[in-house]
């Protein structure tokens, strides 16, 4: 059976949850103590983590997210009581990949938790087949260099620090050159989730962390532009 954590205080959601995915063929590891997080991840191999943002300061989350995508790699889900931009921008800086707002339909996130989760182990499968073929040479623009084999990103030889969203997004511009892409086929293309809100500003958020870790004038876009009423256009000259 897989094994998902959930992390909450409130009985309620921990009842509606527990009942919505053990139906589903989910096993679902309630946890008060974030101090056992890290083992319960290395001894179960956890297919995700759903956590109520009520039961843990924002500060221990942005501490804990980093060390989590060190030992495994799984989605990572938040819920919120009510939106904060701010706290939705620091969030997916530190690197979780969806944010939900209450009312929580424990159906609908089961949905979105096995989209990610389908999107992981197809990154984990192409990784695998990748390191099976022969290596590609990097990707250089300007003063960054990307190297899709090792998932790494240097400008001016120092190692930069992206999301796994924040690559994958990279990496669909990559493979798209110098071609107007609109907001859809990007949110398809990289979040590959039917249940992703088109209406919402992820993407954009997302695209503003990459400028500031890859543009040389963030506020002046060399590489990722904005193409106003259609999408986007990577222009950057590639060379490999």
């Amino acid at each position: 059976m897989n094994h998902i954590i959930l992390v909450t205080e409130k009985l309620s959601l921990a009842l509606s949850f527990n009942q919505t995915f053990n139906d589903n063929g989910y096993f679902v590891d309630d946890l008060y103590d974030v101090s056992n997080l890290l083992s319960s991840i290395r001894k179960y191999h956890e297919q995700a983590i759903i956590w109520d943002l009520a039961t843990v300061s924002i500060d221990e989350l942005m501490k804990l997210v980093p060390k989590i995508r060190v030992t495994a790699s799984l989605p990572i889900f938040v819920l919120d009581e009510k939106k904060d931009p701010r706290v939705v921008t620091q969030l997916f800086k530190a690197g979780i990949d969806d944010y939900i707002i209450q009312p929580y339909d424990a159906n609908e996130v089961l949905l979105r938790m096995k989209c990610r989760t389908r999107s992981y182990q197809d990154q984990t499968l192409s990784q695998s087949s990748e390191r099976q073929d022969s290596q590609r040479p990097p990707y250089y623009f300007g003063n960054i260099e990307v190297d899709l084999d090792h998932k790494t990103v240097k400008k001016n030889g120092t190692p930069l620090r992206l999301t796994p969203k924040e690559f994958k997004l990279l990496e669909y511009f990559l493979n798209h050159p110098k071609h107007i892409l609109s907001r859809e086929q990007i949110l398809n293309g990289v979040w590959n989730d039917l249940y992703i809100d088109q209406s919402s500003r992820m993407l954009e958020m997302h695209i503003s962390h990459l400028r500031d870790k890859i543009e040389p004038n963030p506020k002046d876009p060399t590489f990722i532009k904005t193409v106003r009423g259609f999408g986007y256009n990577f222009e950057a000259d590639l060379k490999n």
